[in-house]
């Protein structure tokens, strides 16, 4: 996957003069911001009562996340079922608007934030290869940065034709958060 990863992004070089951009943090979707935001603050409790209680200590793995997330892997960045075409024979990742360079995991933590019945995250994580050996603080911190940036968009006043990605952000980033409060009890 690293190898083509790199094939692909040298080739959208060389071909296109494009370059994908490296994962950043953006400051503008943050816990941080929501901490200084009285409005998004306000509204905080009534997404996640346990989020609202605990906002000193996601800012701070939010720090760790935006860090450890640094590689050089073409990740997808919006793995989300909605994304993801299913055939008989092929699996199809669609719409890579979102796609940077990053850390090779982070499209199956994405992946596994999903509001998906059934699916047990830290079974999918703890067996497969990409993820079975990182430690619980860098899966806290990616978590924790998702969390924080599906929340930050999904705490904004929109206008009503904008409801529907504003309520999709604060379903993702409550099953984000459910998935991390039971990892740091």
């Amino acid at each position: 996957m690293r190898v083509c990863a790199t094939k692909v992004r040298w080739l959208a070089l060389l071909l296109l003069g494009l370059a994908l951009p490296a994962l950043a943090p953006r400051r503008a979707r943050t816990w941080a911001d929501i901490a200084a935001d009285t409005v998004r603050l306000s509204r905080l409790p009534a997404v996640s009562a346990w989020a609202a209680e605990r906002l000193d200590q996601l800012v701070a793995l939010e720090i760790e996340g935006v860090a450890v997330a640094q590689g050089n892997a073409l990740v997808h960045f919006d793995a989300y079922p909605h994304n993801i075409v299913l055939t008989s024979d092929r699996v199809y990742f669609v719409d890579w608007a979102h796609a940077r360079i990053g850390a090779p995991y982070l499209d199956l933590l994405i992946l596994c934030t999903a509001p998906a019945g059934g699916i047990d995250p830290e079974t999918v994580i703890s067996q497969h290869p990409v993820t079975a050996k990182l430690s619980p603080r860098t899966i806290n911190g990616v978590l924790a940065a998702l969390a924080g940036h599906h929340l930050a968009i999904g705490l904004l006043d929109v206008p009503p034709a904008m409801q529907p990605i504003v309520d999709t952000r604060i379903a993702l980033g409550r099953s984000t958060l459910h998935w991390l409060a039971q990892r740091v009890r």
